[in-house]
């Protein structure tokens, strides 16, 4: 081999050795690009979920931003609703019941009407904090804690009168990845102390052909027959000074790919058990 050539074959070695180190960094920017979109996705899906919850969109909530799968699972503490058919009748059931009743007060003690649409003092805020992701190695799951503070109000059936509730709790959550695009799978709130503040921060407004001193009895909430009710094995805490604190939901480890045995949701029965529950 003359020098000539052996220059031109160290060259194209050197040529050969400054592609594959360019590819290997172009490749670690590529996760790094795909990792923070995914959990740009994922920090998304799960804002989209308060937001719904407080526009009182469940419906389209939980057509565009929750998974298509048939477990997924809404849960408050250890109660749980199983199945996708289940989490639809109690989520959007409870929020219709919950406005209709608001229209019937409203229009018993104040004499206004409003819209179906509409439901007149109620309202719920959930203000996530403190987020910890864990997105598996493969990108097909994640899972999620946050701290909440969570705001809650209503009028009165019986009185008329705004009442609003405060509560500390903790969310943990589970998302999948389908067709490109993270999804809400699993959700639990978990309680840590609630406060009931009855016309906090809210005023009643002067009656319009109905009267705030009417006897008790005002109109009855809606009854909706609940399904798919599954008991959760967890802690939560309570109002109680002598219940500690319980380092649940647990911080999500990094994993390769999704085990049904690291989920939050573990059953501990089918059904509701009053006696298990945690709020």
């Amino acid at each position: 081999m003359t020098d000539a050539q052996s220059r031109v074959t160290a060259a194209l070695e050197a040529a050969k050795a400054a592609v594959k180190t360019e590819s290997a960094a172009l490749n670690a920017l590529r996760q790094q690009a795909e990792a923070a979109d995914d959990y740009r996705q994922i920090m998304n899906a799960m804002g989209k979920h308060v937001f719904g919850y407080y526009g009182q969109l469940q419906e389209k909530e939980l057509e565009k931003y929750w998974s298509k799968r048939d477990d997924i699972v809404y849960a408050h503490g250890s109660m749980a609703y199983y199945g996708r058919e289940n989490v639809y009748n109690y989520y959007t059931g409870m929020t219709s019941a919950m406005k209709a009743q608001g229209r019937a007060v409203a229009e018993k003690f104040y004499g206004e009407k409003f819209d179906s649409q509409y439901g007149p003092g109620y309202k719920v805020m959930n203000m996530l904090l403190s987020p910890y992701v864990e997105i598996a190695k493969d990108r097909q799951t994640a899972r999620g804690v946050w701290m909440a503070y969570a705001y809650m109000s209503h009028l009165n059936q019986e009185t008329g009168k705004p009442e609003t509730s405060l509560g500390l709790s903790r969310y943990s959550a589970e998302f999948i990845r389908e067709d490109g695009q993270w999804k809400l799978w699993h959700r639990v709130d978990h309680m840590e102390c609630g406060l009931e503040y009855q016309g906090m921060g809210m005023m009643a407004p002067p009656p319009k052909g109905g009267k705030t001193d009417q006897p008790a009895g005002g109109p009855p909430m809606p009854t909706i027959a609940y399904v798919g009710q599954k008991t959760l094995v967890q802690k939560s805490g309570t109002n109680s000074p002598c219940e500690p604190s319980y380092p649940e939901p647990k911080i999500p480890e990094p994993y390769e790919t999704w085990k049904e045995e690291n989920s939050y949701i573990v059953v501990e029965c089918d059904g509701y058990d009053a006696s298990k529950y945690k709020p």
